[in-house]
């Protein structure tokens, strides 16, 4: 037996019953399949679809191309079922796919499919029920001819019906649009143009490129169809989202104007004319005396000059009128709002807490924003470790710290220098560098000489004395401060932290202290102090370590709490786990060593009742609903 007749006896209507999937809904999983599909390099068309296995390999591969490039157009489509038909085996299904707005990229789509063995298959060719091996089946000679020229009269006009209530919805929203309730002038449309490309804001973006004009302008619906394939993937060189983003010159004559704007790009580590980047923007004003841009495909690709010396004079002069300074009251509060600025990725801010020489050039502006590149793209936080006063001037030395792995290098320090004016106080971008004209180059010489052990002391951390003696601390102190190291640990606040702990003097221990509280600060858990409780001459917490994921179980820890110079403190070195498994009573036996040698002459097995009933703590709080 052949198997092309083979394969005609299966699909006779002695077929089993149709199963859960109705022809609708195998049509769009197979839309959806094709959809999944369209990042491979080739396509399956017998595993996708019923085709008949007499098929050529040529007339197959033909097939398969046709189905890529429908998986291609696919890629990031909503789908949506329209009407489906049914006659004997066979069945028509209309699916609508759309992009958001993006009108022109909307279509409707028609799939045959047969029923093969109890299940609706999709035929390999959209539209049509060729190459399904079926062409000579006089029962189904009538219900193909029928639904494959349903097929074909109904996508023309399915789709302009599509698209026209797309248009209207996008018109709709285009009116409805901030930008339409306002009448902006050119710069004005230029930035809330820039900040719709950020926000992937396509009514406000077509409302910018003349969607209020009537008619629309030249280019609108090739510009549409552009935006609405790349606006999710705006391409490298588009100005989104820059941090400054200013207008340099500006160019009117009758209802056209040209805008030149200047983005300097502060975040990028490259200095000079590299960060700096001049674009151009072309308007016209419309009947109705709203400017908009002039549309084009290419609009996300504003022309790019390459800076000239005037381009950046203009920029630094424009940047200074657009800029006023905020001094303050102190230097303390000077590098709060700087930090701030630093935190939420605000330039302009930022460069407010500085005092801007008239003759600033490109390489000291680029300077200036080292510790805010560091903060974004390493993820460094500035901690203010000193501030020294001399006279009307001051310095700030400030660590960059990244939380997960903190250190106090020399490496990481930062100098600020500050400069009292009439109004307060401001840094200094460009302080003077002889030291006879600036008294505090020699004081932050010698402070950057500081090892990291010094620091954690101007910080506030005690350490504690040689041989040590434990013993019991007040409860209600030890509370205090538990609460305070489990809120700390929480803020990811290294400061407050290090101001609620201890330990012994010596790099070792120090280094042990800053590697927990990054391991600490890098798990993100959230923290909760159940009990402080005492056992003889010890006094430790019992904290839920709750990782973010609900998927993970709670960590339970013991936290010893210990004399020192200053009241009581939290020891993380010595920190003690429930011993549920090998690798925790290890971890827990360094911790008692630790202890050993820390209070020398204080017997470590005291601690034995403390953590039996942390564990038990433990084991209630984990049965709790």
């Amino acid at each position: 037996m052949t198997r092309a007749l083979l394969f005609l006896l299966l699909t006779l209507p002695a077929a089993l019953a149709a199963g859960t999937r109705g022809p609708a809904e195998s049509a769009l999983a197979f839309l959806q399949k094709l959809q999944e599909e369209g990042s491979k390099p080739a396509i399956d068309a017998a595993e996708l679809t019923a085709l008949f296995p007499g098929t050529t390999r040529d007339r197959r591969a033909e097939i398969e191309g046709q189905l890529l490039d429908l998986a291609s157009h696919l890629e990031g489509a909503e789908l949506e079922i329209l009407e489906s038909r049914t006659d004997s085996r066979l069945a028509a299904v209309l699916v609508a796919s759309t992009f958001g707005l993006n009108t022109p990229a909307a279509r409707v789509h028609a799939i045959g499919l047969i029923q093969q063995e109890g299940e609706w298959r999709p035929a390999p060719v959209p539209a049509s029920f060729a190459n399904l091996g079926i062409d000579y089946l006089p029962d189904l000679a009538q219900p193909m001819k029928q639904l494959g020229a349903w097929m074909k009269s109904e996508i023309l006009p399915r789709t302009a019906t599509l698209r026209a209530a797309l248009d209207q919805r996008l018109h709709q929203e285009i009116l409805s649009s901030e930008i339409a309730q306002q009448t902006p002038d050119p710069v004005s449309l230029v930035v809330a143009f820039r900040d719709a490309i950020a926000t992937h804001d396509l009514p406000t973006l077509l409302a910018c490129l003349g969607g209020l004009e009537d008619p629309l302008p030249p280019n609108f619906e090739a510009t549409l169809s552009f935006l609405g394939e790349h606006l999710d993937r705006l391409p490298e060189g588009a100005p989104v989202a820059p941090q400054i983003f200013i207008p340099i010159e500006q160019e009117t004559q009758d209802q056209h104007a040209i805008l030149t704007f200047a983005e300097f790009d502060c975040l990028k580590t490259r200095r000079g004319s590299e960060a700096l980047h001049i674009y151009t923007f072309d308007l016209s004003q419309g009947a109705s005396g709203r400017w908009h841009l002039d549309a084009s495909p290419e609009i996300v690709f504003p022309r790019r000059a390459i800076p000239t010396p005037d381009n950046h004079a203009r920029f630094l002069r424009a940047l200074r009128q657009d800029l006023s300074s905020q001094p303050t009251a102190t230097p303390a509060e000077l590098m709060q709002r700087t930090f701030a600025a630093i935190a939420e990725t605000q330039p302009t801010p930022y460069l407010q807490q500085f005092s801007l020489p008239e003759n600033l050039d490109a390489d000291t502006l680029a300077g200036l924003f080292r510790p805010f590149t560091r903060g974004v793209t390493l993820h460094r936080h500035p901690i203010l470790l000193e501030i020294h006063e001399i006279g009307d001037r001051a310095a700030a030395l400030v660590a960059e710290v990244d939380l997960d792995h903190p250190d106090l290098e020399s490496r990481n320090l930062s100098a600020y220098h500050l400069r009292h004016t009439s109004d307060g106080w401001l840094i200094d971008p460009a302080p003077p560098l002889d030291p006879a004209e600036n008294p505090l180059h020699d004081w932050v010489k010698e402070r950057s000489q500081n090892s990291p052990e010094d620091w954690l002391k101007v910080l506030g951390l005690a350490q504690l004395p040689p041989a040590a003696q434990a013993g019991p601390v007040e409860l209600s102190e030890a509370r205090t401060v538990a609460q305070a190291w489990v809120e700390a640990l929480g803020h990811r606040d290294l400061p407050a932290a290090l101001q609620y702990a201890t330990a012994p003097a010596g790099t070792a221990s120090t280094r042990s202290l800053l590697d927990y509280l990054g391991t600490e600060f890098a798990s993100h858990c959230e923290l909760t102090l159940l009990e402080v409780h005492q056992a003889g001459p010890w006094t430790a917490a019992t904290v839920r370590h709750q990782p973010a994921s609900p998927d993970q179980p709670a960590t339970y820890l013991l936290h010893p709490i210990v004399p020192g110079p200053e009241g009581p403190r939290v020891l993380p070195e010595a920190i003690l786990y429930s011993e549920d498994t090998r690798a925790r009573q290890l971890l827990n036996d360094l911790a008692r060593k630790r202890l050993s040698k820390a209070f020398p002459n204080t017997p470590s097995g005291d601690l034995e009742p403390l953590l039996h009933h942390h564990e038990e703590l433990a084991r209630t709080d984990r049965a709790q609903p």
